[in-house]
């Protein structure tokens, strides 16, 4: 059940293959209580209210309370909305009355006199049974009234002899009497509930009047005790009800009379001709009827796949089946009679039937189809059907039905898929914001993958078939199309690869989508313009920025312009430049930004599928100004540096690349190079004190120079005997606990710093936690501050913390460390350019850098934190091998400082080299 969409005449329900049932009742079906919504049900049960007994019906919308009898209560009706009227009997004490279904019959109120009082969906009618001319004859019966008590409203006489309640607070009619009916036992199967085989009674009417201080309702019965041919028992009802707006019947008998919800009737509906010597009034009738439903228009996207109107034929003339027509027309309402009846609008059905008149033919639905006005039932939200009889000039009384007066329209109904929307073409990207009128929508790829987000409104119904195509703007047919069979209806995206199809050149494009269901809904197409755009933007400008720290040089010759510092080294100084877009008009589009890098070398290699949010990688670092143009910041990174400068577009299309190699590994960008001092530096060596397995131990070193760079030589497995006048002192770390420590602070991990050793391992790798190994670890508190390590993996890196649990970390990409051999490890923090540099090279030189973005501050380490060599805090992370010339200094080295700094080891003479860390 659709919740939503229930109301007390209105029922959705969600099937299972996806589409919805829905019943729409003339009357309430249902009611809303606080558990939900239960079914009506006017059955009478007993129950105890303030002390009392009292009979009321089970589960209806209005409050209606029958006397137990043992007082004059009869009946009150009550609105649920402040609005009430009580009945009470004036003649004396109800006896206890005899409860079947929704019937409480009171007998002998009078004698030969019988109080039938029975439940409706929206209030009770009572019924007077009398029984015979002698009972007629009782003065309480021929001024036969009942006392009424009104809560919060009004009692007034109505036009046609009927009575209504008037809200004291709504000024509105709340409470309503249908129009007093009447019959006698002249038709066959005539009782208190039925006035027999025709269905057809005479009207009668109220007044009102004052007794003993009370306001009463007054019977017209002399109308009816006068009538000639009487055959008793006689029944007299009149019913009060709340206000309900669902059904009439119109009749010629009666021309200019109103049936509205009906009045002046049994509340059943006729169709069809009656001859005059069949009818108790001696008239003839020819009759239709209307059922009028209301309830919320259908989705937008529903498409009817069955409708019929069913009700109840509760009597016909015989068990032959004659015509009837199922038409759609205009609204009823109170003023409608068969002199004012509403326009035909389309004939739906028709069928021959013929139920009630006996057990041949029992009571039963019949059923009329609805689909001939589908564009009405989906577009309206008050549906009028009238029945009538299919040949009305048909005199001979057979086509005369009856019908119960509460039909229901059960329609199952499909809605049309969800119209796709976009999600994404491959690489694609706004030129501006979002869906403004002077953006597009751009991609390089020439072989896209489409991707829509599709499904079904009815989330819980069959898998879906989605169709994808490619046009090009300017017109003409598909140039891509295909077909995603038997998805899923639940709202997701679908992605189509491009196959087959001939690629796609530069220019404007229209992806197209469209879903459909097993039930034959389509939904809306979706369009989506983009364009193709494989032209690279112009190269960006690089220009000086006044009063920066370095002297602009430019060759008359090249034009090419450099930049240099004498006074300041790498680390000391931050240079501004500005770079500039560079376009032109036409389909080059503006550049949306700019990749830069600042390393040693000029052919370095951009990133691929970069954006204005993408964040920096490596050494590349990606800037989007507001305008064409902005200031940058970088520091030297060695002796000579040089800054890259590549513009990007939305499409994707770098500076310099070739639009046939979609997924770019080189560019040209624009660069400028910027010279430093590279000063000689003294440093001095502090002492490492070993403790458990660590020791200090000769290895064989040897070199060109032996005052400056002393590279260790043979096996480091094993000690070696040391070439005379040439001893070399390393920290050994046999297996178990061993490290070797300093005093005090080397270097303020949040500002530069440099770090490099000689490493010779004797294992690496294990790929968990457990098997990093620490070489030089500056603590910083609780935590590190920078440590260089060997990973998991057996690689080399440095990490630096920016929190307790939250680090950066540079790998060396070049493969495993070797183990039983030197390798010279070399690592840098640059705060100004945001890296960490990282290398490790067999042998004594430094070429390869691997670097690392670091755009959080690192943790500062106070002047009392130690430098650990060979573990990390605790004990953990356990090195084993040698470590040779560990260098932790506050410095940006340079590739030569990294080898001229090694003096500070050598011992006066050249002879032994220090032990300890070089700071």
């Amino acid at each position: 059940m659709v919740d939503d969409a229930t109301t007390p005449t209105d029922l959705t329900v969600a099937n299972p293959d996806g589409t919805f049932t829905r019943t729409l009742n003339t009357a309430p079906v249902r009611m809303e209580t606080s558990e939900g919504w239960v079914d009506i049900s006017t059955d009478l049960v007993r129950t105890v209210e303030d002390g009392k007994t009292v009979i009321k019906p089970e589960q209806i919308p209005v409050d209606v309370t029958l006397g137990a009898g043992g007082s004059s209560a009869m009946a009150t009706i009550d609105d649920n909305e402040g609005h009430s009227i009580a009945q009470s009997w004036p003649f004396g004490t109800l006896p206890e009355p005899v409860i079947e279904s929704n019937v409480a019959t009171y007998r002998q109120v009078l004698p030969g006199v019988d109080l039938v009082q029975i439940a409706h969906q929206t209030g009770v009618s009572q019924v007077l049974k009398i029984g015979s001319a002698e009972a007629a004859r009782d003065p309480r019966v021929v001024e036969m009234r009942l006392y009424l008590d009104a809560g919060n409203a009004t009692v007034s006489e109505a036009e046609g002899g009927t009575l209504t309640a008037t809200g004291s607070d709504t000024g509105q009619v709340e409470l309503h009497m249908s129009g007093g009916q009447w019959w006698d036992s002249s038709q066959p199967g005539a009782s208190a509930l039925d006035p027999g085989t025709p269905g057809l009674t005479r009207p009668f009417t109220f007044s009102l009047g004052q007794e003993a201080g009370k306001q009463t309702q007054v019977f017209g019965m002399e109308a009816i005790l006068s009538t000639p041919d009487l055959q008793y028992p006689i029944y007299v009802d009149p019913p009060w009800n709340t206000p309900r707006t669902s059904y009439v019947f119109v009749d010629t008998a009666y021309p200019n009379t109103s049936y509205w919800n009906g009045q002046f009737t049994d509340q059943t509906m006729n169709v069809g001709y009656l001859p005059s010597y069949w009818a108790p009034d001696g008239v003839t009738h020819l009759a239709r009827s209307y059922f009028q439903f209301e309830g919320k228009t259908f989705d937008a996207t529903a498409n009817l796949i069955n409708a019929r109107f069913e009700v109840l034929e509760t009597w016909s003339s015989s068990c032959t089946p004659t015509g009837v027509a199922s038409w759609i027309t205009g609204e009823v309402g109170t003023g409608t009679t068969w002199n004012n009846q509403p326009q035909l609008k389309v004939r739906t059905d028709g069928g021959n039937v013929a139920k009630g008149y006996s057990s041949a033919c029992p009571a039963g639905m019949v059923g009329f189809d609805l689909l001939a006005a589908e564009n009405i039932l989906l577009n309206s939200s008050k549906w009028t059907i009238m029945l009538a009889a299919d040949n009305e000039l048909d005199t001979s009384g057979l086509a005369w039905k009856r019908f119960a007066n509460s039909g229901a329209i059960r329609v199952d109904y499909n809605r049309n898929p969800t119209g796709p929307a976009i999600h994404s073409i491959q690489s694609g990207r706004w030129t501006g914001t979002p869906w403004g009128a002077t953006s597009k929508y751009v991609t390089r790829v020439t072989k896209p993958k489409l991707t829509a987000m599709v499904g079904d409104i009815d989330l819980d119904g069959a898998e879906i078939k989605v169709v994808y195509s490619v046009r090009r703007a300017s017109g003409g047919g598909s140039i891509f199309s295909g077909v995603v069979e038997n998805t899923s209806p639940q709202w997701h995206a679908e992605t189509m690869d491009w196959g087959s199809w001939a690629a796609l050149t530069e220019g404007d494009y229209v992806f197209e989508a469209r879903s459909y269901d097993d039930w034959g809904g389509i939904s809306p197409l979706m369009t989506f313009p983009f364009s193709v755009d494989l032209t690279a933007p112009t190269a960006p400008k690089i220009e000086p920025v006044a009063g920066a720290a370095y002297t602009v040089t430019t060759n008359q010759t090249t034009g090419v312009t450099s930049y240099s510092d004498n006074a300041n080294a790498p680390g000391d100084a931050v240079y501004p430049f500005k770079i500039s877009n560079n376009y032109v008009d036409g389909r080059v589009l503006r550049a949306d930004g700019f990749i830069y890098a600042v390393s040693k070398e000029t052919a370095v290699t951009p990133p691929t599928n970069v954006n204005c949010q993408s964040p920096p990688a490596k050494e590349f670092v990606i800037v989007c100004p507001d305008g064409d143009s902005m200031v940058i910041n970088i520091g030297a990174v060695n002796q000579k540096t040089v800054l890259s400068v590549w513009a990007f577009d939305a499409a994707g299309n770098v500076t310099g690349t070739d639009p046939d190699d979609q997924d770019y590994q080189s560019g040209a960008a624009k660069t400028a190079t910027l010279t430093v001092a590279e000063p000689v530096l003294t440093k001095t060596v502090v002492g490492l004190a070993p403790t458990g397995n660590a020791k200090w131990v000769d290895i064989h070193a040897d070199g060109d120079n032996l005052a400056v760079q002393r590279v260790p030589q043979g096996s480091c497995v094993e000690e070696t005997v040391p070439v005379a006048s040439r001893n070399a002192r390393a920290l050994q770390f046999n297996p178990g606990a061993g490290k070797a420590e300093t005093a005090a602070r080397a270097v303020d991990t949040s500002g530069d710093f440099s770090v490099a050793a000689w490493v010779c391992p004797t294992s690496v790798g294990g790929g968990t936690v457990q098997s990093i190994r620490s070489l030089i670890t500056q603590l910083a508190g609780s935590t590190p501050g920078a440590a260089l390590e060997i990973g998991e993996w057996g690689s080399v890196r440095l990490q630096a913390w920016t929190g307790t649990n939250s680090s950066h970390i540079v790998n060396e990409d070049s493969g495993t460390l070797p183990v039983g051999q030197w390798s010279y490890v070399t690592a840098v923090y640059d705060k100004i350019n945001r890296q960490l540099r990282l290398s490790s090279q067999v042998g004594g030189s430094i070429s390869d850098w691997v670097i690392a973005a670091s755009q959080q501050n690192i943790l500062p380490a106070a002047s009392t934190q130690k430098v650990i060599v060979g573990q990390s805090i605790g004990g953990a992370q356990q090195f084993n091998g040698k470590i040779y010339r560990p260098i932790l200094t506050q410095e940006i080295l340079t590739d030569t400082q990294f080898s001229t700094i090694q003096k500070a080891f050598v011992n006066t003479g050249g002879t032994n080299d220090k032990e300890g860390l070089l700071q």
